[in-house]
């Protein structure tokens, strides 16, 4: 082999390492890239009649009769997710309210996760089973609102 196809030789190895390397950090950066992008479920919201309640709400929570409701639905996500919502104007005082919460929690079997009472906003979260509660009382100087939240949870793991 002369001089002058040796060093073509090398070359030919040079190029081909070259593109081998860039093909290789490529796929590594295009992988990065696909893993960093974060998949966004998709959420579908359903309206239900004001006259009953949304799916997997607790049938006996305390509900304030001939409230004016604002909003009462549900939605679900491509993933299994499950969310239902009613909030209501209430004519009770946020401290009221409160209490009767904590009393049907408390004699329902209901675990207390968190709770939150300062003087304009009210809220427990709740968890029985699968199922986790949010009440959230509101007063702003126009209207007092009892937004009550109830989100299916994920089973747990097996251990």
């Amino acid at each position: 082999m002369s001089f002058l196809q040796s060093r073509k030789v090398i070359w030919l190895f040079v190029i081909v390492a070259v593109i081998a390397v860039g093909l290789y950090l490529f796929t590594v950066w295009r992988g990065q890239k696909l893993a960093d992008q974060e998949y966004q479920p998709q959420l579908t919201r359903t309206v239900v009649a004001q006259s009953e309640l949304p799916p997997r709400f607790p049938t006996g929570i305390p509900l304030e009769k001939d409230a004016k409701i604002l909003q009462n639905t549900y939605t679900t996500s491509d993933v299994g997710g499950f969310q239902s919502v009613r909030v209501f104007i209430t004519q009770k005082s946020l401290v009221e309210n409160l209490q009767l919460y904590k009393q049907y929690f408390a004699n329902n079997g209901w675990t207390v996760e968190s709770s939150v009472d300062q003087d304009n906003l009210k809220s427990m979260s709740v968890r029985k089973d699968d199922l986790l509660v949010q009440v959230v009382l509101n007063e702003v100087p126009e209207r007092k609102t009892v937004e009550i939240t109830v989100q299916q949870l994920a089973p747990a793991p097996p251990q």
